[in-house]
């Protein structure tokens, strides 16, 4: 495939990516050095601490234990310290076989839900169709098990104060 004056795209990014490099070489400073390494810092910390809360709030959901909990934090912590002396390679098949591992996980409990994702969105659409703002009552969707919320105890199941609970 070619563009640009029979220029093929490959032969474009070799061009701009030696561009960047020449670039970047050239403006690279000691000041840029710590400024580059403040901002990992922070980006590293910040991603440890975000993750770290969620994974804790999932386990504490599933858990009561204070002994689960004290090992998910030793587990944390060993990972912590052996991504920061591992090498790039292991630290990089690590993350990779991780993220793989979430995929699926993450499946297992996405395809179950399509069914009824489905059947919600008709239940939208129906409402949008007929010029209504779309309200969702549990009700409405009553193969849906277990569902703790959308009971008309709150305003989002409400059309001019009153429950909604069929289209």
């Amino acid at each position: 495939m070619s563009c640009c004056n029979g220029l093929d795209l490959l032969t474009i990014f070799k061009i701009l990516n030696a561009f960047n490099y020449n670039f970047i070489s050239r403006s690279q400073t000691k000041c840029n050095d710590i400024n580059v390494t403040i901002i990992l810092f922070f980006l590293a910390f910040s991603s440890v601490i975000g993750n770290y809360y969620l994974a804790q709030a999932n386990i504490e959901y599933f858990s009561q234990n204070k002994l689960v909990l004290l090992g998910f934090r030793v587990i944390v912590l060993l990972f912590v310290l052996g991504g920061s002396v591992g090498s790039i390679g292991l630290v990089w098949s690590l993350g990779d076989t991780f993220a793989a591992i979430m995929v699926f996980i993450n499946l297992i409990g996405i395809v179950p839900l399509g069914g009824i994702a489905v059947k919600l969105l008709a239940n939208y659409e129906r409402q949008k169709a007929k010029g209504l703002d779309p309200i969702f009552h549990r009700d409405m969707l009553p193969e849906a098990k277990n569902v703790e919320v959308w009971d008309g105890s709150d305003a989002v199941c409400r059309r001019h104060g009153e429950i909604v609970r069929e289209v």
